[in-house]
């Protein structure tokens, strides 16, 4: 798992802040759908949302790739709850894995995600 302190991490931080010195920063967590990558994560926030050197507002979690089941997205949904902030599930939608195009459909998701980042962006 890539942590905050990693030089690539810090490459890229530092080349966003020379690029947009004024945008604001928020941190957003992504995982798949296995328990133990949900589980990793959440811990990985955790130690994340402690250290004095975080950067940015905390966000919330995306859980992408969940098998398009109902007791697999039901238990994404159950496992999404142990974290703070905006919860998003994505199922794995074929179309947008094999992507080769720009007519591609946006999921409900991703377009609820994007109207609570704008929400945020705003209030902060």
């Amino acid at each position: 798992m890539v942590q905050w302190n990693d030089d690539e991490v810090q490459c890229e931080l530092r080349i966003f802040r020379e690029t947009f010195p004024d945008e604001k920063m928020f941190r957003l967590y992504i995982s798949d759908s296995s328990e133990i990558s949900i589980e990793s994560t959440l811990k990985y926030i955790k130690e994340i949302e402690q250290t004095p050197h975080k950067i940015g507002q905390y966000l919330g979690i995306v859980i992408n790739l969940v098998p398009p089941f109902p007791e697999d997205l039901d238990k994404a949904m159950r496992l999404a709850s142990k974290f703070e902030g905006i919860k998003v599930v994505i199922p794995f939608i074929e179309s947008l894995f094999m992507l080769n195009g720009i007519n591609v459909e946006i999921p409900e998701q991703v377009k609820y995600l994007g109207k609570e980042i704008l929400k945020l962006n705003n209030k902060v």
